[in-house]
């Protein structure tokens, strides 16, 4: 959540994008990956049942001891609304003006949403647990341990639920996919910090499926839908000029937007290949 205003805006409108498509065709209400088992087919049909098993996920890794959590980036609110009906006191982070909206109906008023980055929200509260669910990605890490670590309460713990870069040397070639901190760094930083590590769970396998998932639809939904628009605005006379001024200044952004999205390389083998994700707890230790 370090990200300059552009990154995140846009970022914001991918995620609005996919919340208006998945909300509107499969009544989906959450923005993280799904956690598919080896039953479960491949099929967006089923993507919301495995958004529930990530967050069953979750919920059993959270110690007995949490009352109280700050869910940092935390999407629509709809995992924070489980953990509300769960019985947990939960406060949510988000710098979206839009998100923020969601996130108070699903909470139903029950929790405070602090619309701003992690790395500046300035709040007197402390809490049991701040939860990480695919947002640590988007934080530095040093000022992201340091700001979690002081708001806990003693003996707190923070729980990071994210994918990470595999160290290069135990991978060939450039990964087509972006995002995710590197794993090496993440682990010596946390080395030298009174973190204990309780749990680590590497859901690498469970996860992968969604890249495919979302490469289908990118290849068979939206590049066909983004071909025929494009025929259909040149094919206007009048357009033809705008077309010609536009397709110069936007080519450079049209090419990495086909390069990154449309080359068939967003798959679950190059996410295995090049990405590991973790469920990853740890304890507050001051003594």
């Amino acid at each position: 959540m370090s990200k300059s205003k552009n990154a995140l805006f846009s970022q914001e409108i991918g995620l609005r994008l996919a919340l208006i498509f998945g909300s509107y065709l499969y009544n989906i209400k959450q923005l993280h990956f799904g956690y598919w088992s080896k039953d479960m087919k491949l099929e967006l049909s089923n993507l919301s049942k495995a958004q529930a098993g990530y967050c069953g996920l979750l919920r059993s890794v959270i110690p007995v001891n949490v009352k109280t959590i700050l869910d940092v980036g935390c999407g629509t609110g709809a995992l924070a609304q489980e953990l509300l009906a769960a019985g947990y006191a939960v406060d949510c982070v988000t710098p979206s003006d839009f998100f923020t909206s969601l996130i108070a109906s699903n909470t139903d008023g029950k929790s405070e949403i602090f619309q701003t980055t992690f790395e500046e929200l300035k709040t007197d509260k402390k809490y049991d647990m701040i939860l990480f669910s695919e947002s640590f990605q988007y934080i530095d890490i040093e000022k992201g341990f340091k700001k979690a670590m002081g708001l806990l309460n003693d003996n707190g713990h923070i729980l990071i639920s994210d994918y990470f870069k595999k160290d290069k040397k135990m991978v060939s070639g450039k990964s087509p996919l972006s995002g995710g901190h590197k794993l090496v760094k993440f682990n010596e930083l946390i080395k030298g910090l009174p973190l204990t590590e309780i749990k680590r769970l590497d859901i690498t396998e469970q996860t992968a499926p969604n890249l495919d998932l979302v490469n289908d639809l990118l290849n068979n939904l939206a590049l066909p839908a983004i071909e025929c628009l494009l025929k259909y605005v040149k094919a206007k006379y009048w357009y033809n000029l705008a077309c010609s001024v536009s397709s110069l200044i936007f080519r450079k952004k049209i090419d990495n937007l086909q390069r990154k999205y449309f080359r068939d390389e967003r798959n679950a083998e190059n996410f295995k290949k090049y990405k590991q994700y973790l469920v990853l707890l740890y304890k507050l230790n001051l003594s």
